[in-house]
C-alpha cells in the first residue's frame, strides 16, 4: 500500500532559484512539488537538472533561444526583469500578488536576502545556501528546539535596540545552545536566523 501526501493549494514553500548551488539540495525541496521559480542566470543549469520550471524572471523575452530552451517546459510564465530591477525584488512581487505562504530561496550567499528581501514580506521566508540555512524573523520573534551544542547566527539588518535570548550563549559570532530544548530570540525588529546544513 503506498502512503500519499495531500497538500492544500498555495501551503507548500514555493522554491526561488537564484543560484543553482546543486541538485542534491534542490530535490528534497522539491518533495512536495513546489512552484519553481528560476531567475535568468541559474536558468541554463535548473534546465540541465531535468525538473519542471513554472516560472522564469529574465531581463528581456528578445531572445528567441529562450523560446526553444523552455518550449518541453509548457506551461512557464516569463516575467521580464526591467532593467532597474532585481530578481529577488520581482519574484517578491510575484510571490506577494500570488498571495503565497512561504519560499525557499536557493542562493549562493545569504546576502540578497539580507539587503533585498522586503522586511514587510509577509510570508515565510528562507535563504539557502551551500552550507547555512537562513529564516527570516518578520516579526522580531524566533522558537526552536535545538540539541545542546548546536550553533546558529544572527544577522540584524540594522543594530537592535532590543534583543533577547534564552537558552543560547554568544560565543563569537555563533551563538550556542546551552542544552537540548527550547530556544528563543526576540527583539523589536526583523532579523535572520542562520543554522548550518
Amino acid at each position: 500500500m503506498s502512503s500519499h501526501h495531500f497538500v492544500k493549494e498555495n501551503q507548500e514553500p514555493d522554491l526561488f532559484i537564484l543560484h543553482a548551488n546543486s541538485l542534491g539540495q534542490v530535490q528534497p525541496l522539491l518533495e512536495w512539488a513546489p512552484e519553481v521559480i528560476v531567475a535568468g542566470p541559474a536558468l541554463d543549469q535548473v534546465l540541465s537538472w531535468g525538473i519542471k520550471i513554472d516560472v522564469v524572471i529574465v531581463k528581456e523575452l528578445t531572445d528567441l533561444t529562450l523560446y526553444e530552451k523552455l518550449q518541453h517546459q509548457e506551461p512557464v510564465r516569463a516575467i521580464v526583469c526591467a532593467a532597474h530591477q532585481d530578481y529577488v525584488s520581482v519574484a517578491f512581487d510575484y510571490l506577494t500578488k500570488k498571495s503565497a505562504k512561504a519560499v525557499n530561496i536557493l542562493a549562493e550567499s545569504a546576502m540578497p536576502g539580507f539587503s533585498l528581501v522586503p522586511e514587510a514580506a509577509g510570508f515565510q521566508v528562507s535563504v539557502i545556501t551551500a552550507g547555512e540555512k537562513w529564516s527570516f524573523a518578520a516579526q522580531g520573534h524566533y522558537q526552536k528546539w535545538l540539541a545542546g551544542g548546536s550553533t546558529i547566527r544572527i544577522h540584524f539588518r540594522q543594530p537592535p535596540n532590543v534583543f533577547v535570548i534564552d537558552g543560547l550563549t554568544a560565543d563569537g559570532g555563533f551563538f550556542t545552545a546551552n542544552g537540548d530544548g527550547m530556544v528563543k530570540i526576540r527583539s523589536g525588529q526583523p532579523f535572520w536566523v542562520g543554522e548550518p546544513l
